[in-house]
């Protein structure tokens, strides 16, 4: 086990709170810290504290800056000026690289499984492959394996489901043959690598003739290499569903009885993670989760009759997915927090103000109180249909929703179009392109 040798630095006070761990993906996130040997010698020790603070103090600085970054952009007076940077990446490289660093020095030890763990989760705030977050992780994922035996490195795949490129395949499988491996991890990581899968197969469903109708040239091109360098080919993606399927129910039927862990931050700023056993005792089962997944895959596929969804919205008013008379339907599953799904929304409320009698979007909110959802839409933050599920409500259960954002497409025809997530920044043109193909 190589040592954790990097320069021993001083914590920096901030205050700002991080908000990593609600930011995306999912609005709980899922951890357990290892526990130090019984005979671990104090230069050990002093090589683990070494290593958490040089997080604490990275981490501190780097959400300082985007959060810096983020309300500089809310301050811009001008609405298009706001909207047009509102994708802009913050300067936080600095930071970034420090990670890859710290992970480098403490490969195999508790600080570098951390290390990785937060690249993944802040590689998952935002869209693409190219950003310098998305290199970062790059470099520490071909590692993932030598964190195998540690428990809280599942929190890294529950982030690494939203993240596109093939490296996070390579990644997963590599910790899954490890022999190394603890039996929990290894579950964990086939679960995330089915869901995984299953996402990129969602997102290739995009088929080649509705990228044909898009109406700007540059557009067409840019979404093809988009679908060609990150999701399987058209010819792949029908054996990726079978294979994740098949492992889905090969966990499903599993008797390990192993759960998603839930994380609580045992430091002031929320950067060191332990296991809430009281929570983690609660959580939904692993077998249990593969198996609405499994569902999900089975009947609410591309193609596939609309489900029943009825609800009642925040504003007191029903709200039915089959009585949307003949409308494009927009359904994404959301919170308020999540940055990949807030900067969905400037492109939802133009599609709902650009195209009334064409398209409906309704949110499927899982934050943990109605308040909150109530608030965004008393403000004007979502002027859409918004209805209130909670944490791992049941319409997400039903409909096997693990991963935030999550868009489904729904033609006028009832028929499912699309299922998954997408960058906020394709989603308007696919929409459109839905729309020019049931013209024709």
């Amino acid at each position: 086990m190589r040592r954790c040798e990097g320069k021993r630095v001083v914590f920096l006070a901030a205050t700002v709170i991080c908000v990593f761990i609600t930011s995306s993906g999912s609005p709980a996130a899922l951890a357990q810290t290892v526990q130090n040997p019984a005979n671990e010698t104090s230069d050990g020790a002093s090589r683990k504290d070494d290593g958490m603070d040089r997080l604490i103090d990275t981490m501190n600085r780097l959400v300082e800056k985007r959060n810096a970054h983020a309300l500089q952009l809310r301050s811009l007076k001008d609405e298009t000026d706001r909207q047009q940077r509102s994708g802009e990446f913050p300067p936080i490289e600095q930071e970034l690289e420090e990670l890859v660093v710290l992970e480098s020095d403490c490969r195999g030890e508790h600080a570098g499984c951390l290390a990785v763990v937060h690249l993944c989760g802040l590689a998952s705030s935002y869209s693409g492959t190219e950003r310098p977050v998305h290199r970062a992780l790059d470099k520490v994922l071909e590692h993932l394996h030598e964190y195998g035996p540690l428990r809280e490195v599942v929190l890294g795949f529950e982030r690494l489901v939203a993240h596109d490129g093939m490296k996070t395949l390579h990644a997963l499988t590599s910790v899954i043959n490890s022999k190394q491996t603890s039996p929990f991890v290894r579950e964990s990581a086939r679960l995330c690598r089915a869901r995984w899968q299953l996402e990129m197969v969602a997102k290739r469903g995009v088929s080649e003739s509705v990228l044909e109708s898009l109406s700007v040239a540059a557009d067409i091109a840019r979404v093809k290499e988009y679908l060609k360098s990150n999701f399987p080919r058209v010819e792949e993606a029908e054996k990726w569903k079978r294979v994740a399927i098949s492992e889905l129910d090969e966990l499903a039927a599993a008797s390990t009885e192993h759960h998603l862990i839930v994380a609580k931050a045992v430091d002031p700023k929320g950067f060191v993670l332990t296991e809430d056993s009281e929570r983690t005792n609660q959580s939904p089962s692993i077998a249990g989760v593969a198996k609405g997944l499994s569902f999900r895959a089975k009947h609410l596929a591309v193609g596939s009759e609309c489900p029943k969804l009825e609800v009642k919205l925040v504003n007191g008013d029903n709200w039915g997915l089959r009585e949307q008379n003949r409308r494009l339907v927009v359904v994404q599953f959301s919170f308020n927090g999540c940055g990949p799904c807030e900067r969905m929304y400037p492109v939802l409320r133009d599609l709902v103000r650009d195209y009334p009698n064409k398209v409906s979007v309704v949110s499927v909110m899982a934050d943990a109180d109605v308040a909150t959802t109530q608030e965004a839409v008393t403000t004007g933050k979502m002027t859409w249909s918004v209805t209130w599920d909670g944490q791992s409500g049941p319409i997400a259960t039903e409909w096997g929703v693990r991963n935030f954002p999550t868009v489904f497409i729904f033609g006028t025809d009832r028929k499912l179009l699309f299922s998954g997530s997408i960058p906020e920044e394709y989603l308007a043109e696919i929409v459109k392109a839905f729309l020019t193909q049931d013209v024709k």
